[in-house]
């Protein structure tokens, strides 16, 4: 609703900055799937408007902010790390987010509001108190092709050696422990 309030005034006037808000939780983040899906999806609408806002002017950013607040120290997320830690698995430090505030990523986004900026549209960056990170765009990783289309054969014969070559270090399903 905001985007498309502005986006005739930022027309009209050929110029204007569009800062959204996404979460790192978009690249995967374990008990917060409708979380993840909504903040993935904002990331991908940056994408569109700022290709349809670039031709007049107007910038579209998106952030992926590491921040202290009530929603990255919840109870819920304290639970999980600490599911995580018992399962032996990877988890985040609750004392080092605590240590990032809001303050450091409001920087970063003013800058992308300033001229300074004029030519950064388009791109995603994960921000935090000492750190900038510009994600990379997707692109495809491996490519086949079939003038026949593809049936289970085709694909049984073409897929292991060529797209799954790159899922080694895939998410595998675990079976759930007693």
């Amino acid at each position: 609703m905001c985007t498309r309030a502005v986006a005739t005034v930022f027309r009209e006037q050929r110029s204007g900055v569009i800062v959204n808000t996404g979460s790192e939780s978009g690249l995967g983040n374990m008990g917060q799937a409708n979380y993840s899906a909504a903040k993935e999806g904002i990331v991908g609408f940056t994408r569109t408007v700022a290709r349809d806002l670039g031709r007049y002017g107007c910038r579209c950013n998106v952030i992926r902010p590491r921040a202290a607040t009530r929603l990255t120290l919840s109870d819920q997320l304290r639970e999980a790390v600490e599911r995580a830690r018992n399962a032996g698995e990877q988890a985040p430090d609750i004392g080092e987010i605590e240590k990032l505030t809001p303050e450091a990523v409001a920087a970063f986004v003013t800058w992308l509001c300033t001229d300074t900026a004029a030519n950064v549209n388009g791109e995603d960056f994960v921000v935090s108190a000492g750190q900038i990170s510009r994600m990379t765009q997707p692109r495809p990783a491996e490519t086949l092709f079939s003038s026949e289309g593809w049936t289970l054969d085709r694909l049984d014969a073409g897929l292991p050696q060529t797209i799954t070559r790159g899922l080694a270090n895939a998410f595998v399903p675990r079976e759930k422990t007693a």
